[in-house]
């Protein structure tokens, strides 16, 4: 478990495991979740810029929070999540990618009104198998600090 104390700004992890997209899988998520014809249909996708199903930025983002619970970064003494800034996709995620998932620290500040707590961003960032960058977006999380867990309201 680690806690607010145990991260400090600009310390870079990267997860250990990958994740391989499925046109299937692209195409599944979207049927459920983003319906648009581009990631649900490869004869209307292959009219796009893409030429071919590409996913739904919520499912890449999905697979991100996946593998950073897979690698254990999520072994985290979580109050709460404050919300999710600044998502870009600069790439499409095809079937066949092969994803990678680096989180820096890019922020760690304590809290004002909960002094047994303080706030941590991640910035994660999704690489595909040629080392580019599909997806990048911060998390802010409320942590609580190490023999105070939450009793001090």
């Amino acid at each position: 478990m680690k806690y607010f104390e145990d991260f400090k700004k600009g310390q870079v992890f990267a997860a250990p495991n990958s994740y391989v997209v499925s046109e299937a899988e692209i195409i599944e998520y979207a049927s459920q979740w983003d319906p648009q014809p581009f990631h649900t249909s490869p004869e209307a996708a292959a009219k796009t810029e893409m030429k071919r199903v590409f996913a739904s930025a919520l499912h890449t983002q999905s697979i991100t929070t996946r593998m950073a619970h897979d690698a254990g970064f999520y072994d985290i003494a979580m109050v709460a999540g404050f919300g999710v800034d600044e998502m870009r996709t600069p790439r499409p995620v095809f079937g066949g990618d092969v994803l990678s998932l680096k989180l820096t620290i890019y922020d760690v500040k304590e809290s004002v009104s909960r002094p047994h707590q303080g706030i941590v961003t991640f910035a994660f960032e999704a690489l595909n198998q040629k080392g580019k960058t599909v997806m990048t977006y911060r998390l802010a999380l409320l942590l609580n600090k190490q023999g105070k867990e939450g009793n001090e309201r």
